[in-house]
């Protein structure tokens, strides 16, 4: 349940990005605010989204010819200035113009939607619908042609005390202070027992170690039942245990990493949608039943695969040296 923020502010207190601002972007934007194919790639889930800012470049384009930069947030790019140098422009503030956050939410305010009735004929839905993601430059321009387009989008707007607070903090600077939660001993002793085993030595081991990676790549791992709310990516970092995690951007989990590396869990933050949330535990019995099924067969490795593209295309040959039944039975108890 989401719920917004209604304490009452003197007109001089500083707004707390955490508190006041967060939650009405959870509340209004991040249904469509949130992916990698986030519109115009605006990911409100988090203040380092918020600072990225917008892009004109489609994430998925049927027509291109060769492979596009990635551009996922926290991976492909970190700070501002290094997300400017890949097209981002920002959102929160303009050199001579409004923010453009401000000007598609007074957009919409300016032209309301009515209540419990249809959507009108001008706003076109659809998976073929083609985004305007304007600059800030040129969303100050005439919006006589483009009423509908304020957000959100195709839904009713923010109330207006709510699109003061963002207002407020615009004028404020609009920071974005947020620090990543602390996470309890009990965490940090799994986190660590899972680095140490993942990167535990011996072909073998790292052999099965590549394939629950390949694996859990796209999973939020966590523990103890999900009571802190914490979860975790499983990433290959350029430090070893102990050290804060680097990660190594490639397209794919199966990508040639270019250099040596080692297995890290690293706390993923922002706001959760269910569309990137696909949760595994990790617990004492997951790593007892690895070790059962992977471990007490007598096979061998003669020698750990590469990256190539021949080394890493077919999993069954990658694989071929894991025995076939740890593989499935794995798979199967762990299918939903």
């Amino acid at each position: 349940t989401l719920t917004l923020p209604r304490h009452v502010f003197a007109d001089d207190a500083a707004i707390d990005y955490g508190n006041d601002i967060q939650p009405l972007f959870d509340y209004y934007c991040v249904a469509c605010h949130a992916c990698f194919d986030a519109p115009c790639q605006l990911d409100l889930t988090h203040p380092a989204g918020v600072g990225r800012g917008a892009n004109k470049l489609p994430v998925y384009d049927g027509t291109r010819l060769e492979a596009a930069q990635p551009t996922r947030l926290f991976i492909d790019a970190r700070g501002e200035q290094a997300w400017r140098e890949r097209g981002f422009f920002p959102v929160t503030r303009a050199d001579g113009a409004p923010a453009l956050l401000r000007r598609v939410l007074e957009l919409k305010a300016a032209h309301p939607l009515a209540a419990n009735q249809p959507l009108p004929d001008g706003i076109e839905l659809g998976i073929r619908r083609t985004n305007q993601c304007a600059t800030p430059e040129e969303a100050a321009q005439d919006d006589v042609d483009h009423a509908q387009l304020g957000m959100p989008f195709a839904l009713p707007g923010m109330r207006a005390a709510e699109l003061q607070r963002v207002r407020d903090w615009l004028d404020q600077g609009a920071r974005t202070t947020f620090e990543l939660p602390a996470i309890s001993a009990s965490e940090r002793g799994q986190v660590d027992q899972w680095d140490a085993w993942l990167n535990g030595g011996g072909t073998k081991r790292a052999l099965v170690a590549r394939w629950l990676f390949e694996h859990w790549a796209i999973a939020r791992l966590y523990f103890d039942r999900g009571v802190t709310g914490h979860f975790f990516r499983l990433v290959r970092s350029a430090t070893p245990p102990g050290e804060p995690v680097a990660e190594i951007a490639t397209r794919f989990p199966n990508s040639d990493p270019g250099q040596a590396f080692y297995y890290r869990l690293r706390l993923q933050p922002g706001t959760r949608v269910a569309k990137t949330h696909i949760t595994f535990a990790l617990d004492a019995d997951v790593l007892q039943r690895i070790e059962q099924l992977f471990f007490t067969e007598d096979w061998r490795v003669a020698a750990l695969p590469g990256y190539s593209t021949d080394e890493r295309a077919n999993p069954f040959t990658t694989y071929a040296a894991i025995p076939v039944a740890a593989r499935y039975r794995f798979m199967l108890e762990n299918a939903e």
